[in-house]
C-alpha cells in the first residue's frame, strides 16, 4: 500500500482465483493481532466458481508502519490461502511560514498584498482549500483605480460605497485551492482592498480534503484609513472674464499623509440656474502620499458682474462633507461697438426711403447677440436682431421714410447681450412735399393729340400722405385763380404788346380749385382741356372741316423762376397781378 495519510478512507481490492473444475467454498480466518483487527474484508466468506475469480474489498484504519497476513480456508484444501498486506500510515504535517499577516495601515480602496508559504512536511501529498469566514460574500470591493475610471459612480456623491445587498468581498487569496506534494510548499498571496474604515482582525483557515475543515488558521490584521487631503487654498479667483467665455484655472490638492488617496471634483448641481458655471476636464485622479496635484478647472460666467460658487471635491471613502473651495469670477461686458456714434441723414426727400449702414464690430472671443429698437414710425432697422460672430462685423441698415417735411430726431437703442445699452442719435430733415398723385403728373404731363372742340377730361387721385393738414390751390398759368382787386402796373414792358398775346380763356381747367386734405385723406382732381383752334403739324390741319381736324396743344410747362420787381421772365405771358399764385 505504500505510505498513506491518517484520517483518510482507503479502499483496496484483492482477487481469489479458482483454477479447478469444481466450486470452492471459502471463509476468512479471523486475525488475532492488533493491526489485523483494523482491517475489514467484504465478503468474508463465499463460493468461488470453478475456473473463476472473486474480488475481495479491503478497508482499514490504522496508524504507523504495519505488515499483516490474513488466511482464507478453502473446503477440501489442505492449506489456507494467505494474503499479506504491508504499508505505512502517517499523520498530517502542515503549517504556514509565518505566524500571521499584518497589513498595518491601508488606504481606503487601494489594494495591498502580502504573501506567505503553506508547507507540507507530510510524507504524502495533500489537497487544500483556503478561505476567510469573516469576509463578505458579495462582489469584489471597488478599487480606487476602477473608481477614477467611472466618475458617475454613486459612491462619489455619498463619499463611500453605495449600499448594496451583500457585503463586498475585500480579501483575495491566490491560489485559494491546490495540491502540495510531499515535503513541498505553496506560495499564498493575500490581497486586501478595504471598503470599510476601521480595524481588521480575522483568520484565513485551511480545509484539507480527506482530513477535515479548518485544520489550520493564519491570523490577518489591518487598519483601513482615508488620508486627510486638503486644498492648498480655499479660494480660486478667475478674475475678470468675458461672459460665456470659458476660463481655465487650476486648483492644488495636497496629501500630507504617507498613504495614497483618490479624489473627484463633483459635477455642479442646478447649473442651468447658476450665474457661474464650472467643470473639470480631468475631475478624477489619485494623489500619492506626501504629494500635490493640480486639478484643471474650467469656469464660465454667464452674466456680467462678480459671482462666486462653492466647488465640492469628494475623497473616496470619506463619509463626511467633501472638501469645498470658493470659486470666484467677474463677468465683463462683450467688446461690441457700433462704427458710428450718431446717424445724420441730412436733407432727404419726404415720403421716399433713404438708407445708411453702420457696422457692429465684435472684438471679443465669443459671438454676441444684439437687438436694435427705435421708437418712431418713420425709421426701420434691418436686421433688428442677430448675432455678431467673434472677431467679425455685421452690417445694420437704418432706413428713413419721413412722413412730412421738417426736422426729425430720434434715437436707436442697441442692446448687446450681457452688456450695457448703447443709444445712437438719429436725425434727418424732410424736404419736398407729402402730396402724392396716383398718375404721372410732374414735371411734365403729356396728354397726346386730342380733337378740338371736344373736351378731354383726366382724373387724378391726390393723397396727403403726411402727418399735417394740407391746403392746396390749383390754377392755370397766366390766369388769375381769384378775382383781381388792384392790377399791378407794368414793370418795364410795353403793356399793349403783352395784352395782344394773352389768350382770353385758359385751355385747361382744374376742379376743384382748392383742396383741404387731412393726413391720409384722398380727393379727386379733375383736369379738363378744351380748344376751339387746331394746333399741330401742318399735315394735321389739311382737312377743310374744323370739326374733323385734329387739335394738338402742348402742355403748359411748370418751371421754377425768380420773380424780381424790375424783371419779368420771358416765360411769363404777362406781368404779375394781385391774386396771382406764381410757381
Amino acid at each position: 500500500m505504500g505510505k498513506v495519510l491518517v484520517g483518510e478512507a482507503y479502499n483496496y481490492e484483492a482477487v481469489l482465483v479458482k483454477t479447478g473444475a469444481i466450486n470452492a467454498p471459502f471463509k476468512l480466518i479471523p486475525p488475532t493481532t492488533a493491526h489485523g483487527s483494523c482491517f475489514t474484508f467484504q465478503p468474508q466468506q463465499g463460493i468461488i466458481p470453478r475456473n473463476g475469480i472473486l474480488p475481495i474489498q479491503i478497508f482499514f484504519s490504522t496508524l504507523g508502519e504495519f505488515e499483516e497476513e490474513f488466511h482464507f480456508s478453502v473446503t477440501e484444501s489442505p492449506k489456507p490461502v494467505t494474503l499479506t498486506i504491508r504499508g505505512h500510515v502517517t499523520g498530517l504535517s502542515l503549517h504556514f511560514s509565518t505566524g500571521g499577516l499584518d497589513f498595518n495601515d491601508v488606504s481606503f480602496g487601494f489594494p495591498q498584498t502580502l504573501s506567505c508559504h503553506l508547507i507540507n512536511t507530510s510524507v504524502v501529498p495533500i489537497t487544500f482549500h483556503l478561505r476567510i469566514p469573516e469576509d463578505g460574500q458579495g462582489q469584489p470591493s471597488l478599487t480606487s483605480f476602477d473608481q477614477v475610471k467611472d466618475n458617475a459612480h454613486p459612491s462619489w456623491e455619498k463619499g463611500t460605497l453605495a449600499p448594496c445587498q451583500e457585503k463586498p468581498m475585500e480579501f483575495t487569496i491566490t491560489p485559494s485551492a491546490g495540491t502540495i506534494p510531499s515535503q513541498g510548499s505553496q506560495e499564498i498571496r493575500v490581497t486586501l482592498c478595504s471598503s470599510d474604515v476601521g480595524q481588521y482582525d480575522c483568520d484565513m483557515v485551511v480545509d484539507v480534503d480527506g482530513f477535515g475543515k479548518e485544520v489550520l488558521a493564519l491570523r490577518l490584521k489591518a487598519r483601513c484609513v482615508v488620508p486627510e487631503l486638503r486644498l492648498l487654498s480655499s479660494t480660486l479667483d478667475c478674475g475678470p472674464c468675458s461672459a460665456k467665455v470659458p476660463c481655465q484655472k487650476t486648483l492644488t490638492l495636497v496629501n500630507p499623509s504617507p498613504l495614497p488617496g483618490c479624489y473627484r471634483v463633483l459635477p455642479q448641481r442646478h447649473q442651468e440656474a447658476a450665474a457661474l458655471w464650472y467643470s473639470s476636464p480631468k475631475p478624477c485622479g489619485i494623489i500619492q502620499g506626501h504629494k500635490m496635484v493640480e486639478i484643471p478647472i474650467t469656469a464660465e460666467v454667464q452674466v456680467v458682474g462678480a459671482h462666486s460658487i462653492l466647488v465640492d471635491i469628494a475623497v473616496f471613502g470619506k463619509e463626511r462633507s467633501p472638501l469645498q473651495m470658493h470659486l470666484m469670477c467677474t463677468g465683463k461686458t462683450p467688446l461690441v461697438y457700433a462704427s458710428v456714434n450718431k446717424i445724420n441723414f441730412g436733407e432727404i426727400q419726404a415720403m421716399q426711403e433713404t438708407s445708411q449702414t453702420l457696422q457692429l464690430c465684435n472684438q471679443g472671443l465669443i459671438p454676441a447677440a444684439f437687438r436694435a429698437e427705435i421708437g418712431g414710425k418713420c425709421w426701420s432697422i434691418e436686421p433688428r436682431e442677430g448675432v455678431v460672430p467673434a472677431k467679425a462685423e455685421v452690417p445694420v441698415v437704418v432706413t428713413a421714410n419721413l412722413g412730412d417735411t421738417g426736422r426729425f430726431e430720434d434715437s436707436m437703442k442697441l442692446f448687446i447681450e450681457n452688456s450695457l445699452t448703447s443709444v445712437i442719435p438719429i436725425q434727418a430733415v424732410g424736404t419736398g412735399t407729402t402730396i402724392t398723385i396716383d398718375k404721372p403728373f410732374a414735371p411734365e404731363l403729356n396728354l397726346e393729340p386730342q380733337f378740338n372742340l371736344v373736351p378731354c377730361i383726366f382724373r387724378f387721385n391726390v393723397t396727403n400722405k403726411g402727418c399735417q393738414f394740407q391746403q392746396l390751390y390749383w390754377g392755370t398759368e397766366g390766369f388769375s385763380t381769384f378775382r383781381q382787386r388792384h392790377p399791378l402796373p407794368a414793370l418795364g414792358v410795353t403793356k399793349g404788346k403783352n395784352a395782344s398775346q394773352r389768350p382770353t380763356t385758359p385751355v385747361f381747367k382744374v376742379q376743384p380749385r382748392s383742396m383741404n386734405l387731412q393726413p391720409g385723406e384722398t380727393m379727386e382732381l379733375v383736369l379738363e382741356g378744351f380748344s376751339s383752334t387746331c394746333r399741330g403739324p401742318p399735315a394735321a390741319s389739311s382737312s377743310s372741316s374744323s370739326s374733323s381736324s385734329w387739335a394738338s396743344w402742348g402742355p403748359q410747362r411748370w418751371e421754377d423762376v425768380v420773380i424780381d420787381r424790375y424783371y419779368i421772365p420771358k416765360i411769363c405771358l404777362r406781368e404779375a397781378q394781385m391774386g396771382d399764385f406764381i410757381r
